[in-house]
């Protein structure tokens, strides 16, 4: 049988990824009637686990209960979940959900100037919108990056475009003993997405997109699928690309599965 948390937990968990919520929403969110998660909440509010801010007319939870929440959760999946599993997994998750409920805030509110989004400006819904499918491409799969150029320039870029929490792990030069086209860079970079993932990892399942030669070689060594984008080289120079494209604003999710979909080139 499997196993089902407690309604109190549900309602203080689905409170923690809400951010903010009315009794109604926590109600549909853990499938417990409204007078149940009622019920739950002064349980909590009495702990001073969650608050009620009568200004918003939700309910949150406290530093403290944000605080104690994981322990809770240990608790809660300890029979199913080993805690190591679960720390790495809660990680992520709190990456993920904070950069979920800002991208929500800026959907609702002008983020330059703090007024209500009318959505009159498409350009600026426009570029929330691409933001929401940068974090679910990057929840629904794991990516990292493997480069020769230094850590702190990859992650200046990065900061730069607000794509600095979309990447599991960042293999950077010095991280090796040997840059590409040794396979190094990007062995290390699929060993430590195997050690977050949920699940195995298979390197034919796994594409590696690169702009050079050597990237390609040091990809294919590792035994990774390859997309080569001609940035930096024509299309006829990336040899051992599976896939070529003119840039990465074309790929799309389909189209890297039905690359590890055939068989290797």
């Amino acid at each position: 049988m499997g196993h089902r948390s407690t309604g109190t937990f549900r309602t203080l968990h689905a409170l923690r990824i809400k951010g903010f919520a009315t009794v109604s929403t926590l109600a549909d969110m853990t499938g417990s009637p409204s007078r149940d998660v009622e019920a739950h909440l002064a349980h909590w509010s009495a702990a001073e686990l969650v608050q009620f801010r009568e200004t918003r007319a939700l309910w949150q939870l406290t530093a403290t209960g944000r605080a104690l929440h994981l322990d809770l959760l240990r608790e809660d999946v300890a029979p199913v979940v080993p805690n190591s599993d679960l720390a790495a997994a809660y990680g992520q998750f709190l990456a993920y959900n904070e950069q979920f409920k800002e991208l929500c805030g800026a959907w609702q509110i002008f983020k330059f100037n703090g007024e209500l989004n009318d959505h009159s400006d498409a350009g600026y819904d426009a570029a929330v919108l691409e933001n929401l499918a940068h974090l679910h491409a990057a929840a629904e799969v794991p990516i990292a990056i493997a480069s020769g150029a230094l850590r702190h320039e990859i992650l200046q870029i990065l900061e730069a475009a607000a794509l600095d929490q979309l990447f599991q792990t960042i293999v950077a030069s010095g991280d090796t003993p040997e840059s590409k086209p040794s396979p190094g860079p990007y062995l290390l970079a699929f060993e430590k997405l195997q050690q977050r993932a949920a699940e195995t990892l298979e390197p034919r399942r796994c594409v590696a997109i690169e702009d050079s030669v050597w990237g390609l070689e040091s990809a294919r060594q590792a035994g990774l699928r390859c997309v080569g984008v001609t940035t930096s080289y024509a299309a006829d120079e990336l040899r051992g690309a599976e896939l070529v494209v003119e840039g990465l604003h074309v790929l799309t999710l389909p189209m890297l599965d039905a690359v590890v979909r055939r068989g290797p080139g």
